[in-house]
């Protein structure tokens, strides 16, 4: 994985990307997804890759 945050301090670095990681599930959550069959779970992952390239780009 690349570093587009630019954080150093790999403790740093590794708080900041599990709190965007976070904060995705949690946004998941909230949106109370079912997933019934494998076509759902890629479709979640696709989301949280999509919000992942977002973050990333916005540098969050």
């Amino acid at each position: 994985m690349k570093n587009k945050l630019g954080i150093r301090d790999a403790a740093k670095l590794a708080d900041v990307e599990f709190q965007i990681a976070a904060e995705r599930e949690l946004l998941l959550l909230k949106q109370k997804v079912k997933v019934s069959q494998i076509e759902d779970l890629k479709k979640v992952h696709q989301i949280i890759e999509l919000l992942r390239n977002i973050c990333y780009n916005l540098k969050l």
